[in-house]
């Protein structure tokens, strides 16, 4: 996303909002919203990429901080509210995989996601002190660290972590020896939570390549993450087959130079995880949607209708309060009507004891200073 298409959205998310509040509230939005310059909408894209879904976890929130305490909003509490939006909607991802009815292995590939984050971020707070480059000794303050770049071969890598809003590809364009790659953007939230400065710097025009510079070329990390993490292996006979003898490998098929039989197959595995997700127990391993209902009612700590949850997790009421009635029945969760004889949700202990007490998933592990 170029400078004028970044601008452009940036005027989508205003005119998106604008539309909304005069539809729904019949107000404009200087009623609510403290935005006497281009910084707020700015900050209210880079929270929310101008996708309807997140803005509306994102005003959620800003109306539970501000608005019923009829408070007008201002640059702070976007930035606020978009930490809590990572806290407690994207950075759960990796726990509710922990306890996921799937295979070690697939467990481990998700985990091995989050090596490959923690060493992003890592690489994004280390650049923070970086004086090396040029183009940073030129910059007053702390320099934005938010974005890299990465050949497009390696983007496949990152697929799953855009997915779930971790990162978002911003565009391609030609580095500076003149190869295409992905300008890549790590979550605002997420940046606000592990103090990166997000954004590029404008005051002068060469800092439309900033997000190019040599020094955000993030390729020996995704190197170091295919080497330390990816596994070839037979399907047949089980051998293992080294990283440097992929390329050989596609040019036959993926044929097993072995047995001659078997395919061999790529995955991602885990070695700074494996521990921990061994340590779960089989019998608290649980499917998509129950482990969802639980991860929601832990973040909100209240009572719940199904319609509600529903809601959050894209299901329908109905198979909500089916699965629901499945964990009462282990005593995940208290089933009771309200006063008005409608069913709610509730946490029990159990289950917060069993899965929401231990090591906390949503924090990275970020590796020390200089060494990535």
């Amino acid at each position: 996303m170029g400078g004028r298409s970044e601008e452009k959205a940036i005027d989508f998310t205003r005119r998106l909002l604008h539309s909304r509040l005069q539809y729904y509230c019949g107000a404009d939005y200087a009623k609510f919203f403290d935005a006497t310059d281009d910084e707020f909408w700015r900050l209210l894209f880079y929270a929310t990429t101008a996708n309807p879904r997140n803005l509306g976890h994102i005003l959620y929130y800003l109306h539970e901080s501000h608005l019923i305490y009829e408070r007008s909003i201002g640059n702070r509490a976007v930035r606020d509210a978009a930490q809590r939006y990572y806290e407690e909607k994207i950075a759960p991802y990796f726990k509710m995989n922990r306890f996921l009815h799937e295979s070690f292995e697939e467990r481990s590939s998700v985990y091995s996601l989050k090596e490959l984050l923690e060493a992003i971020v890592g690489r994004a707070r280390d650049l923070k002190r970086h004086r090396d480059s040029a183009v940073m000794r030129d910059l007053r303050g702390t320099p934005p660290t938010s974005h890299f770049h990465i050949p497009l071969a390696f983007e496949a890598l990152l697929s799953t972590l855009e997915l779930n809003f971790f990162v978002t590809k911003y565009y391609e364009m030609s580095d500076r020896d003149g190869k295409r790659v992905a300008v890549y953007a790590l979550n605002f939230g997420l940046c606000e939570k592990y103090t990166i400065a997000y954004g590029r710097p404008t005051e002068k025009r060469e800092h439309r390549l900033y997000f190019v510079e040599r020094i955000f070329d993030y390729t020996p990390i995704f190197r170091r993450f295919i080497q330390n993490n990816q596994e070839i292996r037979c399907d047949s006979c089980g051998e293992t087959v080294e990283f440097d003898k992929l390329e050989a490998l596609k040019l036959y098929g993926m044929k097993c130079p072995k047995c001659n039989i078997g395919t061999c197959q790529v995955t991602n595995l885990s070695r700074k995880y494996a521990q921990l997700l061994n340590s779960v127990a089989p019998e608290l391993l649980l499917p998509n949607t129950e482990f969802g209902i639980l991860q929601i009612l832990s973040t909100e700590r209240r009572s719940m209708y199904p319609a509600e949850i529903a809601a959050e997790l894209d299901r329908s009421y109905q198979l909500v309060g089916k699965r629901g009635k499945i964990l009462a029945e282990r005593g995940l969760v208290d089933r009771n009507e309200n006063e008005q004889g409608r069913r709610q949700f509730e946490l029990t202990p159990l289950a917060e004891k069993s899965y929401f007490n231990e090591s906390d998933d949503t924090i990275l592990e970020l590796p020390p200073p200089g060494t990535v």
